[in-house]
């Protein structure tokens, strides 16, 4: 038998539906999943960050331009003979202060000193010449004043025609030949005092070459180097010892050339040795350079020590601080603790932090000066190292 299809319609197998029981599970995990977030968010808003905090107070703020130099001296002066020999004595050492005109080396000055008694005994002689000259002169002169009055005699007796001519030419003769002798003893004199002078010249060059084997420091100061030793044979102009004058002492410091225009002659500064860290001490700045360095942007500045150190070495490093600016018993804040250019600050207020605005002024080492926003007394916070961001309300706690 045939079927049609038309009239027998297919069974399709039945769909399945949710269970109530599995819609309301589901619902469950998603209020409490949304309970655990909202628990987990106040739990993490009221547990406390860790925070510093400082005080606002009052006192000084100075703004200082800082660099990086080294101790020298305003003179530094190399000691040399000025004439050849050989180094007899050294009476220094490197290190050793000396004053000015204090003898710091010889030469050996055996033949400039026999040349100088050869020299005083041709002055001696030299004395004895002029003395027997002018002798000389004395007699010559009366010679002459005689040789003359007989002259007058003689003629007045040939006017009289009582001597004979022969006699007048005789007596003119012997007054011209005391007048020839009496200007020959004169140059004589003139001549015995030219060999006096030479000889007092030439005691006197030997003196002086006797001094210059003496080796004399022409300033106060150190002994920077020692470049020989006793024996050796140096010639003129050869260097032997090098002298720092201690008569002034700068730190030549290179200064960044943005702060330029603030520096000023004269102005206060701090110098720190590098061997004597914590213990500073007073400068004024004495020249500022005039040409920045092309590569590093940076000027010279002469900063003479006013006060020294127990101890100092040419050339050893120093930290200068040069005061540009400052502000006396203000407002302020250490630096770090505040957002300067956001104008704001957290402050520790009953456990929590809060925001305030504030302005600030002068910004000099380690502190700010605050203008309005903070009093002395507030207690400002930041955030410790390590620790979570400061938000307006949050619970903190001080870092130990």
């Amino acid at each position: 038998m045939t079927t049609d299809a038309s009239t027998n319609p297919v069974v399709l197998p039945p769909v399945p539906r949710p269970r109530a029981k599995g819609r309301l599970r589901a619902a469950a995990k998603l209020l409490i999943g949304a309970a655990v977030v909202a628990t987990a968010g106040v739990a993490w808003s009221e547990r406390p960050v860790r925070v510093r905090a400082a005080s606002v107070d009052r006192g000084e703020v100075r703004l200082e331009a800082i660099g990086v130099g080294t101790i020298e001296s305003d003179e530094i002066v190399t000691l040399a003979f000025v004439a050849p020999g050989r180094v007899a004595t050294l009476r220094v050492d490197e290190g050793d202060r000396v004053r000015a005109g204090d003898v710091l080396a010889t030469l050996d000055v055996a033949d400039q000193t026999r040349q100088i008694g050869v020299a005083r005994a041709g002055e001696g002689a030299a004395t004895t010449v002029i003395a027997r000259v002018q002798a000389d002169v004395s007699r010559a002169q009366a010679g002459r004043d005689a040789a003359h009055k007989d002259l007058d005699r003689a003629r007045a007796l040939r006017v009289d025609g009582s001597i004979a001519e022969a006699t007048l030419d005789a007596a003119v003769e012997r007054a011209d030949r005391a007048e020839a002798d009496l200007a020959a003893a004169i140059a004589a004199v003139t001549q015995a005092k030219a060999a006096a002078f030479a000889a007092r010249e030439g005691t006197g060059l030997a003196a002086r070459r006797l001094d210059d084997g003496r080796l004399a420091s022409p300033v106060d100061g150190v002994v920077l180097e020692r470049k020989h030793v006793v024996g050796d044979v140096v010639g003129a102009g050869t260097a032997v010892i090098v002298v720092a004058s201690t008569r002034k002492v700068r730190a030549r410091a290179w200064i960044d050339e943005t702060v330029l225009g603030a520096l000023r002659e004269g102005a206060e500064a701090q110098v720190e040795l590098r061997s004597a860290k914590g213990s500073p001490v007073r400068g004024r700045v004495e020249r500022i350079g005039a040409q920045a360095d092309r590569q590093t942007h940076e000027v010279l500045v002469d900063v003479e020590l006013v006060e020294r150190p127990a101890r100092l070495a040419f050339g050893q490093r120093a930290d200068v601080a040069i005061g540009l600016d400052r502000r006396a018993d203000v407002a302020r804040v250490p630096a770090g603790f505040c957002d300067v250019a956001g104008q704001s600050c957290f402050v520790l207020r009953e456990g929590r932090a809060a925001r305030v605005s504030a302005t600030f002024g002068l910004a000099g080492g380690d502190v700010v000066e605050v203008i309005s926003g903070l009093a002395p007394g507030d207690v400002v916070i930041a955030a410790a190292p390590g620790a979570g961001p400061i938000a307006e309300g949050r619970r903190v706690r001080r870092a130990p």
